[in-house]
C-alpha cells in the first residue's frame, strides 16, 4: 500500500497595509488549524509567534529566521523551549549574555536615568 501525500488546504488573507505592531502583511490559515504570519512571503511577526500549530507549538520568526529578544523563539507543545537569535540557536545562558549587551536605546535610557 503506497501512502499518498496529504494536500494541505489553506487560505491566505493579504492586508491592505502592514499590521501596525506585528509588521506582517499576510495571514495564512491552514485546514489543520495552523496559522502563519508573513511579510513579503517570508514568515515574520514582530509582536508574537509567526507560526502557531494546532498542538500549541509556537515559533517566533523574523524574515524567515528564528528570532526572539524577549524569550524562547521556539516553544513546543510539550514545554521544551529553544532560544534563537537571528536564525542561530543559542543556549539560554548565552542568550542572557547577548541580551545583556547595551544597545543604543539602552545606552540612551541609561544616560537619561543618570541625568535625573
Amino acid at each position: 500500500m503506497s501512502s499518498q501525500p496529504v494536500a494541505l488546504s489553506y487560505r491566505v488573507v493579504t492586508l491592505a497595509e502592514r499590521h501596525p505592531s506585528g509588521g506582517y502583511d499576510q495571514v495564512m490559515t491552514f485546514a489543520d488549524g495552523s496559522v502563519s504570519y508573513l511579510r513579503g512571503g517570508a514568515l515574520h511577526c514582530e509582536d508574537g509567534p509567526a507560526h502557531v500549530d494546532p498542538s500549541g507549538a509556537e515559533t517566533w520568526l523574523q524574515n524567515d529566521r528564528e528570532h526572539r529578544d524577549s524569550g524562547p523563539a521556539v516553544i513546543f507543545s510539550n514545554g521544551v523551549r529553544e532560544y534563537w537569535l537571528r536564525g542561530r540557536r543559542v543556549q539560554k545562558s548565552e542568550w542572557r549574555k547577548l541580551r545583556a549587551r547595551p544597545t543604543p536605546l539602552r545606552r540612551i535610557c541609561a544616560l537619561a536615568e543618570l541625568s535625573r
